[in-house]
C-alpha cells in the first residue's frame, strides 16, 4: 500500500465506477477524479476525487477510505452537492 502523500490521480482512474467504503460501513461510488496541472515539480500535481453515495450520508470529517486496490487511507471527505444525487470529494495537494 502507498502511503497516502504518495498517492497521484493515476491511482485512482482506473477505479472510477467501482466502490469504497468508508469505516461507518458506507459505500461510495467514485465517479470522477479531476487533475490539476502541478505548479511546482517538487510537489504532485493536485488532485480530487467524487464519489456518489447515499443522501442520508453527512460528512465533512477525517475518515478511513478503503478499496482493495490502494487500501485503507485516512483522508478529509465533505459533502459537495445534495438531493437527488448526494455527492463527496476528497482532495489531494
Amino acid at each position: 500500500m502507498k502511503p497516502t502523500e504518495n498517492l497521484t490521480a493515476d491511482d485512482f482512474k482506473p477505479l472510477v465506477g467501482q466502490n469504497f467504503t468508508l469505516a461507518n460501513n458506507h459505500t461510495l461510488v467514485l465517479k470522477e477524479v479531476e487533475t490539476q496541472d502541478s505548479h511546482h515539480s517538487d510537489f504532485r500535481a493536485p488532485f480530487s476525487l467524487v464519489f456518489t453515495g447515499p443522501e442520508e450520508l453527512k460528512l465533512a470529517d477525517v475518515v478511513p477510505l478503503e478499496h482493495d486496490s490502494i487500501g485503507e487511507h485516512h483522508v478529509m471527505v465533505h459533502r459537495i452537492v445534495s438531493h437527488p444525487d448526494a455527492q463527496f470529494e476528497v482532495v489531494f495537494s
